[in-house]
Formats: C-alpha cells, structure tokens, sequence
C-alpha cells in the first residue's frame, strides 16, 4: 500500500512518524521542504527538487541571463550615445 501526492508541508511532516509505524511509502510528496530531502527517509519516495535547490536553479538561470550584455547596454559604447537636451 502507498499513499500519493500529499499535499502541504505541516500534513506532510505529521504523517511522517505514521507512515513508518504502518510501513507505508509516501510517493511524490508535493513539497520540497528540507525535512523530506535529508536525512533519506526510508517511507518517502520524493520526485520534485527541495525549495533550497529550487531557489539555487532559479538564481543560477537568472544570473547566467544577467551575464550577457547587450553592445548597445555596454559603457564602452555610451561614449557615442546622443545626449538628451537639457
């Protein structure tokens, strides 16, 4: 027997200690609280990322998209930008 999809960390965390008890295995849990990722729970099988290397692979992709630069955006190219009116 298996439970599937549990949703919510805090009725996650209470079924924990149950699911043990009965040997029941927690299949895809839908959070990513760090409680279910480390140490290895023998009962929980997680098929998503924690929210901590979510948050890693969000700031990852966003910062190799902030590395490329426009030729237009780069200072050396302000030089020979027209200049507003005063």
């Amino acid at each position: 027997m298996a439970l599937f999809l549990s949703r919510g960390t805090p009725y996650t965390e209470a079924m924990i200690p149950v699911l043990a008890e009965f040997k029941v295995l927690l299949i895809g849990p839908s959070t990513g609280a760090a409680f279910l990722q480390t140490p290895t729970l023998k009962y929980v099988f997680n098929v998503r990322a924690s929210y901590r290397r979510n948050a890693k692979g969000a700031v990852d992709l966003l910062a190799s998209h902030c590395r490329k630069t426009p030729p237009a955006a780069s200072p050396k190219h302000w030089v020979n930008m027209p200049r507003a009116p005063l």
